[in-house]
């Protein structure tokens, strides 16, 4: 299922800046007035075992978080309260929201390409060239992949790039992949459990995700 909207919007490079919202911070994802180019955006929304559930495509995205009000005592011994950030976040798609709690979400720029990944991808090496096959009383129960004979496979394919990023649900289960050469993260302090990747040039933030970054030179040993 997929929700898509799309537009023309003016952009040659992106713009990420942090708007103040309340006690709060917003993260804005639009595009600089420069040239004419057909730039998207997408959030794409998982659940644990990494199925993919809720696609949105749009112009321009905000992330904002929400607070709720605790109650407790503090050290004097008087009842009092205070804020907190929630696990809820607000998604804006061209100014129409969601609210997401739990998942995990994916937001990138459309041209950065998602690899699939085999749901049984496993980082030991495979016995075979295209992987090796587990059995129960002579019964096949699955084929399990090797990370080493999927790099290879998605090399012969056209894809390249010096550093490889797998994204996995909270629970490890696979997502997808990212190939690129100059790969830079940094937490967003004023979201939760959120991460902004930059690819190239190119941003992807995730949400309530397990990512990691490996050197394909490691992979080639």
């Amino acid at each position: 299922m997929k929700n898509k909207i799309v537009g023309i919007v003016m952009a040659l490079c992106l713009t990420f800046e942090m708007v103040g919202c309340g006690d709060g911070s917003t993260v804005a994802v639009s595009a600089n007035e420069a040239e004419t180019v057909a730039v998207t955006y997408e959030a794409l929304m998982y659940d644990n075992l990494g199925n993919n559930f809720l696609n949105f495509t749009g112009n321009s995205f905000t992330i904002e978080p929400n607070k709720v009000k605790q109650w407790g005592w503090n050290t004097d011994g008087s009842w009092t309260s205070w804020y907190e950030t929630s696990s809820v976040v607000t998604i804006g798609i061209d100014e129409n929201y969601v609210q997401s709690c739990g998942s995990s979400v994916l937001f990138k720029d459309t041209r950065l390409e998602m690899l699939d990944i085999p749901n049984e991808l496993n980082t030991k090496e495979a016995s075979r060239e295209d992987g090796y096959d587990v059995s129960v009383s002579g019964r096949p129960i699955g084929t399990y992949y090797g990370l080493k004979n999927w790099w290879y496979d998605m090399r012969e394919k056209g894809q390249h790039g010096q550093k490889l990023i797998l994204i996995q649900s909270q629970d490890g289960y696979n997502i997808g992949a990212f190939m690129g050469n100059d790969v830079t993260w940094e937490v967003e302090e004023n979201l939760p459990k959120t991460t902004k990747i930059m690819i190239d040039g190119l941003p992807l933030y995730v949400h309530r995700c397990n990512f990691t970054i490996i050197d394909s030179k490691l992979i080639a040993k």
